[in-house]
């Protein structure tokens, strides 16, 4: 099992369950990678915002509802009106669905549109 964190809250000895891929499709670190600091250093050279972690099978606690993901894609939606087309540009919507539900979590499920 895994789970989505911001690359702020990585700490060193979290294991990468996904790979890094930058935005030309480069590998920049293969899953299963302990973080060093290195690493973290890396990430944040390349902007990149959130990772994917594995985590234990009884941590639950950052775990995003399927209702919270419904409302931050009903969110996106209105804030869009563009349907994405390539693998890329699918995988930016995905990212920024896990990121605006982390966010709404973060904030009680609570929406303010300013």
């Amino acid at each position: 099992m895994s789970k989505v964190v911001f690359l702020e809250d990585a700490v060193e000895g979290m294991i990468l369950s996904d790979p890094i891929i930058n935005n030309m499709g480069q590998t920049l670190l293969p899953p299963g990678i302990v973080l060093a600091p290195q690493h973290l250093r890396i990430l944040k050279t390349w902007n990149i915002k959130l990772i994917h972690i594995k985590e234990s099978e009884t941590e639950e606690e950052n775990e995003i509802s399927p209702e919270l993901l419904k409302l931050a894609e009903e969110i996106l939606a209105e804030r869009m009106n563009w349907t994405p087309s390539i693998d890329i540009e699918k995988d930016w919507i995905k990212a920024s669905l896990q990121l605006l539900a982390m966010k709404l979590q973060k904030k009680g499920n609570s929406y303010d549109q300013s």
